[in-house]
């Protein structure tokens, strides 16, 4: 589970670089973050579709 304060929010494309950043140190990749809110966004799904908890 992912838990954010909404206090001094960071804008999405700030909190999608700060998510990335952290699922990609603990799957060991090499931290290359999209340039694009797009890409950021396609990047983080497929995160989560391959590292399904269940």
């Amino acid at each position: 589970m992912v838990w954010r304060s909404l206090a001094n929010a960071p804008s999405l494309d700030e909190l999608l670089t700060s998510l990335l950043k952290f699922l990609m140190s603990l799957q060991g990749d090499n931290p290359i973050i999209p340039a694009t809110l797009d890409k950021k966004l396609l990047k983080l799904m497929q995160y989560l579709r391959s590292r399904r908890a269940g």
